[in-house]
């Protein structure tokens, strides 16, 4: 089965158990964004988007792992705030 689903009859099980490189945040707003490995190639990070009250996930894309500075840059200009690395880039090793 795959895991590329129709949005509404996916319910985000396999995203359970990968390893969050970020989390964002923003004062003000109903979500969170976790940046997340991918389970069977770490070149590519899932961006979800979190609503905070519920911890429902309303939203994932994708991005190369190369990317992420200029992402966490971007969001940075937009009000987000990045957590420290939650593992190290060197040591990161897929699920």
């Amino acid at each position: 089965m795959s895991k590329w689903k129709n949005k509404e009859e996916d319910n985000h099980a396999w995203l359970t158990g990968l390893p969050a490189l970020y989390t964002l945040t923003k004062k003000g707003s109903p979500h969170k964004l976790n940046f997340v490995v991918d389970k069977t190639d770490d070149w590519f990070i899932h961006v979800v988007t979190v609503r905070n009250t519920t911890k429902m996930i309303e939203d994932v894309s994708m991005i190369i792992r190369k990317d992420i500075p200029g992402w966490i840059s971007y969001l940075g200009s937009m009000g987000w705030v990045a957590s420290e690395p939650l593992y190290k880039e060197t040591k990161l090793t897929c699920i």
